[in-house]
């Protein structure tokens, strides 16, 4: 069995093409990157210049920014990875906002968007309950406008919302 050792410098530089690379896909810069990292421009030239490499917890955030693995960051490509759009920190932003969402709060962007039913033919192949519209009312009711009927209430326990509710 044979093990290939790489050096720290020779990782370093491993690690800087592949920041690099992602930088590049994402039309991001070092400095854009640093912002969203909470670190100092410094820190992001050292990674791309191969002189440092970033703490784990700094890589986890990266493959977070960039939607990728660790493995996208840490190993040898041999061959190209599938391209990823470029996402702005305002869309980095509304991912998570949206992925830290609720269900009903789901099912209203999908409506904004104009997309629900192409989100319930996906969510149907995938069989996930999407919320009904009297769910959304009900929620809608109770989050914007304080108050639901006891009906209503009822109807939202069902749903498995244990928050108090407003008479």
């Amino acid at each position: 069995m044979s093990t290939n050792v790489i050096t720290e410098s020779e990782f370093n530089k491993l690690f800087s093409r592949n920041l690099t690379n992602l930088l590049n896909e994402h039309e991001m810069s070092q400095a854009e990157l640093a912002k969203l990292l909470g670190v100092t421009t410094a820190s992001t030239s050292n990674w791309c210049t191969g002189k440092k490499t970033p703490r784990m917890d700094k890589v986890d955030k990266i493959c977070k920014i960039f939607n990728c693995k660790r493995s996208d960051l840490l190993e040898e490509k041999t061959q190209s990875s599938v391209t990823i759009p470029h996402i702005s920190p305002t869309e980095h932003l509304v991912l998570d906002s949206y992925r830290s969402a609720d269900d009903i709060t789901k099912t209203m962007v999908h409506r904004t968007l104009g997309i629900e039913d192409k989100v319930k033919s996906t969510a149907a192949s995938e069989d996930v309950m999407e919320p009904t519209t009297e769910d959304l009312e009900t929620e809608y009711k109770k989050n914007v406008l304080g108050s639901v009927s006891e009906k209503e209430s009822t109807a939202l326990s069902s749903i498995g919302d244990k928050e108090a509710v407003n008479e």
